[in-house]
């Protein structure tokens, strides 16, 4: 590979070139301290799924691997990642994406063209009712369309509950009256 813009950049190739266990030993945060390449992502998947006994299903002779999480946090875009497909690239899978959460309606399945043995699985995005309590926190939280918000002064209320008016006032240049 004979890219220019790689020259004088030995500190990341030399990062590039060591092997994942070395670049990140704590699994409790990798990729988070030290981010990984797609193909670090998938080796380090397939590496957890081995050294685990993760079982094949038998309906695809492979090994499923999923994204599970709250709606719109990036689990399809995600997914796009490791089937390495680019936002605009024409004649490959790709799950969709939206700004707004619920885009992704249906479990789906999705054959790794460069990995024989993996099998990535997109879902709709779950909320979990331990985490929240009322409509208030599932828009704080981006979970729940605001467009779809009737009332705002519960979420005005959370956010207010939540972030010390000083921060308020320092961020949108206003003075809030006290109580």
């Amino acid at each position: 590979d004979d890219n220019p813009a790689d020259e004088g950049d030995s500190d990341h190739l030399e990062r590039d070139q060591q092997p994942v266990e070395t670049r990140a030993p704590n699994l409790g945060n990798i990729g988070v301290e030290s981010p990984l390449t797609r193909e670090e992502l998938l080796d380090w998947l397939w590496d957890f799924a081995t050294k685990n006994k993760c079982e094949e299903d038998p309906k695809y002779d492979r090994i499923p691997f999923g994204m599970v999480g709250f709606p719109n946090v990036g689990k399809s875009s995600v997914i796009n990642v490791l089937m390495g497909n680019a936002k605009f690239a024409h004649g490959v899978v790709r799950v969709a994406v939206a700004a707004q959460p619920g885009k992704t309606k249906h479990f789906q399945t999705l054959l790794l063209p460069d990995r024989e043995k993996m099998l990535l699985c997109d879902c709709p995005g779950l909320v979990f009712p331990s985490f929240v309590s009322n409509t208030a926190d599932l828009i704080a939280a981006g979970v729940y369309p605001i467009a779809q918000m009737r009332d705002p002064f519960p979420v005005v209320n959370l956010l207010c509950r939540r972030i010390p008016r000083q921060v308020l006032n320092a961020h949108y240049g206003i003075q809030i009256p006290m109580p």
